[in-house]
């Protein structure tokens, strides 16, 4: 995973949590409704990706631990 692809995802998370909090200061409705059920879906679909991309070596060669 290259640096920018890191820096994309770190700032796509961070973006997600500061809107999330944001959203918990929001009078109760349908709108906070939303955007937490979104920011969740959302930062849990990153940590899947990421889950699954670790796992899968990211289509590269695994180093030999010595």
């Amino acid at each position: 995973m290259s640096g920018r692809e890191k820096l994309t995802v770190l700032l796509c998370s961070g973006a997600l949590f500061v809107l999330g909090v944001a959203a918990l200061g929001w009078e109760p409705g349908r709108a906070r409704t939303g955007t937490l059920a979104a920011v969740f879906a959302a930062l849990a679909a990153i940590a899947v990706r990421q889950t699954i991309r670790v796992a899968h070596g990211n289509g590269t060669k695994e180093r030999k631990r010595r």
